[in-house]
């Protein structure tokens, strides 16, 4: 019995060995053929099918950019702020108080796969195009005055759209680095890190600024290598994508195959230990017995 559960065992680490090296193959690939420039058509585009547009017409400030930027400072900037306990000031145009879009964006529900409802009027949607087009038409006075601040502004210094753009006919293109450009961009970096965090404010902030600093503006520089700057913002994308559906489920079948393996283990070491608990029992049962035996022939 010993020998057939050992063998099991073996077969499951041989199979577990296997599997992860097929793990590694499969991510290996798709890393490959995601690093590879693709062309493909508008986004919300398909042949033979009309899609809504990315933006919403008439409206100055980009819902879908936004959306972009405050993915982006959720992940990456008040993660930082909040490890080192530095209290963001509402004077920061970066603070969630001034955001225009942020009691929508409190106010959207996602129900049903890809339908999304209005917490404000409970109405349902079928896609989130079109709840924020609801909210641009019927919730606009919802809007506080003082949330002025539009995160599409600072989509180029988050970088929150890559190196890569399309034109009009639905072909993808590499962005060309301009210097003037670039330097407005980092000026404006500046200034808005400079006023989230004042030097003057602390330690913390002067930390905080310098970080942050070094991370987003003095990154934004054009290389005498235009290949340079696409990679650039090729890595950085890359970093920021979010682990795919093939990366979760291979992960996922290693999890299971790892936790039957180590089950396995200890339900036999189980059997092993309560096999020598019982063998024990038994020899002390057979040595009380044999002493008795012993007492009576003595008295007799």
């Amino acid at each position: 019995g010993g020998c057939r559960v050992w063998v099991f065992v073996l077969m499951m680490m041989q199979r577990t060995i296997a599997l992860f090296f097929v793990t590694w193959t499969l991510l290996v690939w798709s890393e490959r053929v995601q690093g590879q420039p693709q062309v493909r058509p508008l986004a919300g585009a398909r042949e033979g099918v009309d899609r809504p547009p990315l933006d919403i017409e008439g409206e100055a400030c980009s819902r879908r950019v936004s959306r972009l930027v405050r993915n982006l400072l959720q992940s990456e900037v008040f993660p930082l702020v909040e490890e080192r306990e530095y209290n963001l000031s509402e004077a920061c145009p970066l603070h969630w108080a001034n955001d225009r879009y942020h009691v929508h964006e409190k106010a959207k529900e996602s129900v049903r796969g890809r339908q999304w409802r209005c917490r404000l009027c409970e109405k349902t949607f079928k896609s989130e195009y079109y709840l924020d087009k609801h909210f641009h038409n019927r919730h606009e006075g919802d809007i506080p005055e003082s949330a002025t601040t539009c995160l599409a502004d600072y989509c180029d210094v988050f970088m929150c759209q890559g190196a890569v753009e399309e034109d009009g006919m639905g072909e993808t293109r590499v962005k060309a680095c301009k210097p003037q450009e670039i330097e407005k961009t980092r000026f404006l970096c500046q200034a808005l890190l400079h006023k989230c965090f004042p030097p003057e404010d602390g330690e913390i902030a002067q930390r905080l600024l310098e970080t942050l600093t070094a991370t987003y503006c003095d990154v934004l520089v054009c290389p005498a290598d235009p290949e340079e700057f696409l990679a650039t913002r090729e890595a950085l994308q890359k970093k920021r994508k979010p682990a795919g559906f093939l990366y979760k489920l291979v992960a996922g079948a290693v999890g299971v195959f790892m936790l039957v393996f180590y089950l396995v283990v200890w339900l036999y070491r189980r059997k092993q230990g309560l096999g020598s608990d019982l063998k024990r029992l038994a020899s002390a049962r057979h040595a009380l017995r044999l002493q008795f035996l012993r007492g009576h022939k003595v008295k007799a």
